[in-house]
């Protein structure tokens, strides 16, 4: 509970700059192996891109042996994708055929699930339409990666924006990377997925650099180095990324659950698995990759340079001091007490010692005791009365 109300208020001390060789290192790792598995596999593109046939099947005793069994006679080749769609559907993909033939599947189809031929779905794409629709996912990209620049290097610097750049890079080599490695099909609803998800990561990015800019004026008390400042602003909306990420997979993750298990809907599918991969990757990147390297880059200017070695001097100046001063009200009571005598030794000439002060009980001199006795008030004189002693008052007058 402690953790989590630390994390609610933003007082967490995860010195997310100080490990970022760790987390350079795992975002190498994803890297490397989404490459490995984008060249040695590559990707699974579906019939929007390809451009083919398919026929989707819906009967309560229909299966995917059934239908590998219907269509054996036509040679569709070994391109054929068979493959159950929630309970009762099954979906058959093969490359372009001829209208006929198409027809004569969809007979074939209908006979051996039992059902007429209008309940055997056909549909045909030509690979002109997919390769527009590449087109236009690239173009897309790139005028979103440009915009994003552009809004960054206006809104707070250009180091920001490259840094945000690097970020989103960093999102979709793992997000195509984990489909390549294993063996999903990219399909429009996967494009459109992938660039929801690099919004939702650029927000991500565009909290933390608010922050950051919110705490640079720290930079000028010379209190913080500017990776400390970073660390600390990374802290202070630590709570507000978990929540985000939290709100934004859940539903994502439902619409996954939904979509592949109970609807058996391909596109909802497809649409919620890269949106779940890459809400994860983005929070991931956001918090352990963009904010290190922006504080590792910003290092290395002159004036944040002068700045650490600055503060690099006052903690090693600091660790060899014996201790806090006494005026910083850190001192033991015997010190205070020689700290004390030294001042009302320094008010008087000198004439008091440490004796004095060191037993604060102690009889008071005879010098001292005609002050007193001038120094007290009525009370104190109409007592010396009572009693038939004389006040120094008294003395005057006679």
């Amino acid at each position: 509970m402690n953790a989590l109300r630390r994390l609610y208020w933003g007082e967490t001390k995860i010195d997310f700059i100080g490990r970022a060789r760790t987390w350079f290192a795992i975002s190498a790792v994803l890297i490397v192996v989404s490459l490995v598995a984008l060249v040695w596999r590559g990707l699974s593109f579906s019939l929007e891109f390809t451009g083919g046939t398919s026929w989707v099947v819906t009967a309560d005793d229909f299966d995917t042996a059934a239908a590998e069994e219907a269509i054996q006679p036509f040679d569709l080749g070994a391109d054929t994708k068979v493959q159950a769609v929630g309970d009762t559907a099954v979906r058959i993909e093969t490359h372009e055929v001829t209208p006929d033939e198409a027809n004569e599947v969809s007979v074939a189809l209908a006979e051996a699930a039992g059902v007429p031929v209008d309940q055997v779905s056909k549909e045909s794409t030509g690979p002109s339409w997919g390769g527009a629709v590449s087109r236009k996912a690239i173009q897309a990209l790139v005028v979103f990666l440009a915009l994003a620049v552009i809004y960054i290097s206006l809104r707070f610097e250009f180091k920001m924006a490259i840094t945000a750049i690097a970020e989103l890079v960093h999102d979709i080599i793992v997000i195509v990377g984990i489909y390549a490695l294993l063996g999903l099909a990219v399909s429009p609803a996967t494009i459109i997925a992938i660039l929801t998800m690099l919004g939702y990561s650029l927000y991500d990015a565009v909290v933390v650099f608010d922050k950051v800019r919110e705490n640079e004026p720290l930079l000028a008390a010379g209190r913080y180095t500017y990776s400390e400042m970073v660390n600390r602003s990374m802290n202070q909306v630590l709570s507000r990324s978990v929540a985000t990420s939290v709100t934004s997979f859940l539903p994502a993750a439902s619409l996954l659950l939904l979509g592949s298990v109970f609807l058996g809907a391909t596109t909802l599918e497809d649409l919620s698995l890269a949106l779940v991969v890459g809400i994860a990757s983005g929070t991931y990147s956001s918090i352990f990759f963009a904010s290190p390297i922006l504080a590792h880059w910003k290092e290395r200017e002159p004036r944040y340079r002068t700045a650490k070695a600055k503060a690099t001097a006052k903690a090693k100046a600091a660790g060899r001091s014996p201790g806090p001063s006494p005026a910083r009200g850190t001192t033991k009571k015997g010190n205070v007490k020689q700290a004390v005598s030294a001042r009302t030794g320094a008010d008087t000439g000198g004439q008091v010692t440490s004796e004095v002060t060191a037993d604060p009980k102690a009889d008071t001199t005879a010098a001292s005791q005609p002050e007193a006795a001038t120094k007290a008030g009525p009370q104190d004189r109409n007592k010396a009365r009572k009693h038939g002693r004389q006040t120094s008052t008294s003395r005057k007058k006679r």
